[in-house]
């Protein structure tokens, strides 16, 4: 897997996606959602925050069907590692409970930094609108596998 060409450094901000390869889902059903948020929150120990601005914290996120949008302030510098090996257990996982084999996710993690306010609240607002745009939900906080109502 090539090399991401500017590191996440810790405290900033970042868009970090990734989609089902082929654009295949990757949740199946309510279970693999709660599975992926289980398997997320431990391999980063960084609480959701309500407010931008302390490092380590987890701004926004939308499991979609395809792909999870988030916002993510790293604790240290090993967002794509902690990524990367988050995203492996997790497919390890699917694979073993749905007799499958083969990989899940399409090529390396996304992350994109956010360099300005204007910038973190758009992507934020963008986050939680993904399952009203995709005719899943009327609002955003009536889908469950989002971080719209917390």
């Amino acid at each position: 897997m090539p090399r991401r060409g500017h590191p996440c450094r810790a405290g900033g901000s970042y868009h970090v996606y990734n989609r089902g390869n082929n654009r295949q889902p990757v949740f199946w059903s309510d279970l693999g959602y709660r599975a992926f948020l289980q398997a997320f929150r431990p391999y980063f120990d960084i609480p959701l925050a309500h407010a931008a601005g302390s490092p380590g914290a987890l701004l926004a996120y939308c499991l979609m069907p395809n792909h999870y949008p988030s916002v993510l302030q790293p604790e240290d510098d090993a967002l794509s590692a902690r990524m990367q090996r988050m995203l492996f257990s997790f497919t390890k996982a699917l694979n073993a409970n749905n007799q499958r084999v083969g990989t899940l996710f399409q090529g390396q993690v996304h992350a994109v930094a956010v360099e300005t306010d204007e910038q973190l609240i758009h992507l934020t607002a963008y986050v939680h609108c993904n399952p009203v745009q995709a005719g899943l939900v009327r609002r955003p906080e009536d889908w469950e596998f989002s971080s719209c109502r917390e």
